[in-house]
Order: C-alpha cells, then sequence, then structure tokens
C-alpha cells in the first residue's frame, strides 16, 4: 500500500515538472535560436524605425544625373532614335518613360510633330557655292553654316548669338526651337554643344539637371537652404514625411516642415493666417499710435486727425455708457461733461461747420434729465 502511495506521489511530481517544462520552454527539444526575441529594454520608437520600409530615396546631383541618362538610354534604344531626340521627348512627356512610350506607339507622328522631330529636312540645299544666312543675310560656304532638322540654314556667327540669349534668358532654352519664323523643329543638345560657349554648356547642363527634377511628378528638391539633394518620392505610399541626408525632415507633399498627423491644407492656412497677421502687425507699428485713452492704435496718415477724432469719440460714447447705467450720481461726471464738451469743439472746429454735433451730442441731453444739477457742465 506504501509502495502504491509511493508511485503516485512520484508520477505526480513527475507531471508537475513536465508541465513547468511545456510552458518554461525548458525541453530539450526546443531550439532558441531559431526565434528572435525582441529586448526588454528595446526603445519602441527605434524598432517602430527599424521595422518602417523607406518609401523614398534621398539622391545626390550624381545620382540624378545617372538616373536621367539611364532613362535617356532607354528611350533611345526601345524607340531607335538619338539621344538628344530622346532627351527632347522626355523633357516633353516631364521624364516620365511609361507616358513616351505610350504616347510614341499611339501615334508616333503626332508626337513628332509636337516636339519639333522631324524625319526629313523642310528645305534642300541646292548646289550652290554659297549659302545665305536667315538672319543676316549674308552669304556663306556651307562650312560656315548649320541646319536643325529643318534644314534651315544660319551662319555660326547667328546661331551662337541666337544660343546664348536663349539660355542666359533662362530655363526656356530646353524647348529652343528654330530660328526661322513658323518653323518648330527642336533644337537639341547636340547643337547646343556645338555652338554654346563652356559657360552656356554649362549653364544648360544645369537646367536639364532641373528640370529632370521640377517636371517630374516622383521628384523634389529638399527645400533646405544650401541642399543639392533631392528625393525621390513613391506616390501612393501614404506618409509624407521624408527626411534628407541633410537632417531636414519636411513633408513631400507641400514641402514644408514634416507636419504629420495635420494635413496639408491645415499647415497652409495656418501659414497664411500667421503671415497675414504679421505683415498686419508691421503696418501698424509703422502708421498708427496708441490712443492715450484706450490705448487702441489710430492710423498715421493724411486723416490721422479725423481718425483720432473718431477714436476719441468712440472711447468718450464707451464712457458715457458706465454713467447711463449707474444708479446715483457720479461725482466724476462733471469732469466728463467739460471733457465732451471740449471734444465737441474741437470737432466741429476741424469739420468747419457751426451746428456739426456729432453722435454723442444727444447722449448729453438724456444724461441732463437724470442728472440736472450737473447739465449746465454738458451744455
Amino acid at each position: 500500500m506504501e509502495s502504491e502511495d509511493y508511485m503516485h506521489d512520484a508520477n505526480e511530481l513527475t507531471s508537475a515538472e513536465e508541465e513547468d517544462d511545456y510552458y518554461s520552454g525548458g525541453g530539450d527539444d526546443i531550439d532558441d535560436g531559431d526565434y528572435d526575441f525582441m529586448p526588454i529594454d528595446s526603445d519602441a520608437d527605434e524598432v517602430f524605425a527599424i521595422r518602417a520600409q523607406k518609401n523614398y530615396t534621398v539622391l545626390k546631383e550624381e545620382d540624378i544625373r545617372k538616373i536621367q541618362g539611364e532613362d535617356i538610354m532607354r528611350i533611345s534604344n526601345v524607340l531607335s532614335i538619338s539621344r538628344e531626340a530622346a532627351c527632347i521627348l522626355l523633357r516633353r512627356y516631364n521624364w516620365n518613360v511609361n507616358d513616351v512610350h505610350e504616347q510614341w506607339f499611339a501615334d508616333e507622328g503626332r508626337v513628332r510633330k509636337s516636339v519639333g522631330l522631324f524625319e526629313k529636312p523642310v528645305v534642300q540645299f541646292l548646289n550652290a557655292k554659297k549659302v545665305t544666312c536667315g538672319i543676316c543675310f549674308d552669304n556663306y560656304s556651307h562650312e560656315l553654316v548649320h541646319s536643325a532638322a529643318c534644314g534651315h540654314a544660319f551662319c555660326d556667327s547667328c546661331w551662337k548669338a541666337y544660343v546664348s540669349t536663349s539660355i542666359n534668358d533662362g530655363p526656356g532654352c530646353l524647348t529652343l526651337r528654330c530660328p526661322s519664323p513658323s518653323c518648330g523643329a527642336a533644337i537639341g543638345q547636340d547643337m547646343i554643344d556645338m555652338l554654346a560657349s563652356d559657360e552656356d554648356k554649362e549653364k544648360y547642363r544645369h537646367y536639364l539637371l532641373r528640370s529632370f527634377v521640377e517636371d517630374s511628378r516622383e521628384t523634389k528638391w529638399c527645400p533646405a537652404p544650401g541642399c543639392d539633394c533631392a528625393i525621390e518620392y513613391d506616390v501612393g505610399s501614404g506618409n509624407y514625411d521624408v527626411t534628407c541626408s541633410c537632417s531636414y525632415s519636411f513633408c513631400w507633399n507641400c514641402t514644408e516642415e514634416a507636419h504629420r498627423p495635420v494635413d496639408c491644407e491645415t499647415v497652409a492656412k495656418w501659414i497664411l493666417k500667421n503671415s497675414a497677421e504679421s505683415e498686419n502687425m508691421n503696418w501698424i507699428l509703422a502708421n498708427s499710435k496708441p490712443c492715450p485713452k484706450c490705448k487702441r492704435p489710430i492710423e498715421k496718415n493724411e486723416g490721422e486727425a479725423e481718425t483720432g477724432l473718431e477714436r476719441l469719440h468712440q472711447c468718450a460714447e464707451k464712457e458715457l455708457q458706465t454713467y447711463l447705467n449707474a444708479e446715483g450720481r457720479s461725482k466724476d461726471f462733471n469732469d466728463f461733461c467739460i471733457k465732451l464738451a471740449g471734444l465737441t469743439s474741437l470737432s466741429e472746429l476741424f469739420f468747419h461747420g457751426p451746428g456739426s454735433r456729432l453722435v454723442l451730442e444727444p447722449n448729453v441731453g438724456y444724461v441732463s434729465q437724470y442728472f440736472p444739477i450737473h447739465s449746465k457742465a454738458c451744455t
């Protein structure tokens, strides 16, 4: 009997130990190496940042040029056109490779006409020894004249002046067309490299680089002062907050400082309100002075006296209300009537009208009904 009790107790002890091993994970057949447990003292924000996947890419100038060159080469290879023509097409469709493919294969002729890519020249050189420049109308040999795909010939001097002026006028040079009136032939980068000075070539490349960022729907410049990086954003990913390599965080959608969870429209209204209030306060400080009674600003301009009188009458009217609402006589009322009489006389003198009693004058008579002793001071 004692043996049976001993065996029973031993079984219960064994079962309890097995249960403890099961819940504590102490079994020999469990490999802890297969599981990656999070440290207890890990920072929650840091863990979230690690798990969060970036939906944007920071691009330096060399990265932008590399991507731009790859897109140009891709279009050139797929459409079997020159790199210069591919660059013109991409600029026309805001550097969107898919849009170029769709439009080109839908109607190549229409696309060529809209961007100025001529397959054949519209003007042919004759077998003459000299060619007349279409701008200065001087005659030159064939070696001293150049033309775009359209065939309109111009001398080197006129071409260089035309290209230089266009580049110095700004980014509009990226859509440069033939100088001939009513001709829409595009001027590619090959013509720029051949005719422009080194300084103008650098400006043209700079405009081309900025166009790749500013015309694209997926890239924007970092708005931080002095930063030359751009942010390529995964459109449609939801979170607009991005951080540039310069450590500046901003909203990619509106380019203001990061403001999540507040929406961009609310931020725009807030900035406008603060700007308007700031401008109003600057104007008030520069063009007004405080009323000696209520301290509210009085405009300082050609109508300063009139505006000041109006403000003083408003102050007097407010003070008058205190006496109207009083239940008994006030010892200060007589002083108020004297000041009011002086203000009324001053107003009459300003407006040059002997009977021009202003709004407060009838109220003085109304007050005298309740304070007959002081009525003479107000008349």
